[in-house]
């Protein structure tokens, strides 16, 4: 508490400065006040009362604001002690929680409020000054969650994770199986990262379609683990009938399982209005697209490019159960 003391010193020198300035102005006040009563009469005793009362109250005042003033100070001072332990700066090379952390390192960390020792350990954020393999992969920051991790990858080549290309200078997400703050390959999962762009081809709505993605993320699901998510269907030969974005689902070998997503449908018949709507596709049924609809009227097969099915939202999400947790 040594620097918060001299903040609470430095803190009364000016009170002691400017004290005896405010008690002057307060008596110049009091002889004026004195002053203007007996111009007007002698003042009463009742008068001279409250009068003594207020001078009274306006040194207690005086008193209590400078009190606060100090106890602000040291606290002000006590909190700016905690925030700059808190930021470390590694000035050797150490391996911290089984990290190899070059000099420089910067480390945020946590610090009790007695501040009576410092434990790198407890870091949850690192910034490396130069690229430091963590779980198999070179990052170059860490934040550390209870339950994920946010690592950022260098600049230059992509990074390759369980065979996803991930791109530069983004950032890639893990789950902390453990929730614990330390290294090891088994103890994270990867859940998600930005992607080299990367074109992807199916059979929706036809053959050899393609869309290009930039966004991998794990699904929950162990025999559907991945997803890969798109802004637009790309492929202008067919747009006039069909425009839609959502996720694309894969299984272990990354063959497509299910897209799902929004979609705009022109009609191709007269009688029929074009169609905008949630929707979900198989490619074991690759002549059927779901929707969601709790209307009964059905839709006839030539109002679009492919027949068109209404699910209720019970119904849907049994449809959503084949490909991910709903």
């Amino acid at each position: 508490m040594g620097e918060d003391m001299v903040g609470a010193y430095e803190s009364l020198a000016w009170w002691l400065m400017w004290g005896p300035v405010i008690f002057l102005i307060w008596v110049a006040c009091q002889v004026g006040l004195v002053r203007f009563i007996y111009h007007w009469g002698k003042p009463t005793f009742k008068q001279l009362f409250i009068s003594r009362i207020l001078a009274y109250l306006a040194i207690l005042m005086n008193l209590c604001t400078g009190v606060l003033i100090i106890l602000g100070e040291v606290e002000e001072r006590h909190r700016d002690r905690l925030f700059a332990a808190s930021m470390q700066v590694l000035p050797t090379e150490q391996v911290v929680n089984g990290i190899k952390m070059p000099a420089g390192t910067k480390l945020q960390i946590d610090v009790p409020e007695k501040l009576d020792k410092i434990d790198l350990t407890t870091f949850s954020e690192a910034e490396f000054p130069q690229p430091v393999n963590w779980n198999g992969i070179d990052v170059i920051s860490l934040l550390i969650q209870t339950e994920y991790v946010r690592t950022e990858l260098p600049k230059g080549k992509p990074t390759e994770i369980e065979n996803w290309l991930c791109a530069p200078e983004q950032s890639a997400y893990w789950k902390n199986k453990t929730a614990e703050k330390l290294s090891g390959k088994e103890k994270y999962q990867f859940l998600s990262c930005t992607l080299v762009p990367l074109e992807w081809t199916f059979d929706f709505p036809y053959k050899g379609s393609k869309v290009e993605t930039d966004l991998v993320e794990k699904n929950i699901r162990d025999d559907v683990p991945w997803k890969l998510s798109f802004d637009s269907y790309t492929t202008s030969k067919y747009d006039p009938l069909l425009s839609f974005y959502g996720s694309i689902y894969l299984d272990k070998n990354k063959r497509t399982v299910a897209i799902d997503g929004y979609m705009h449908l022109k009609n191709l018949n007269a009688q029929c209005e074009p169609l905008s709507s949630s929707f979900i596709w198989f490619p074991d049924k690759s002549d059927i697209i779901y929707i969601r609809s709790d209307e009964d009227k059905s839709i006839p097969d030539d109002c679009y490019f492919r027949k068109v099915v209404k699910v209720s939202d019970e119904e849907w999400k049994k449809v959503e159960g084949k490909f991910k947790d709903s």
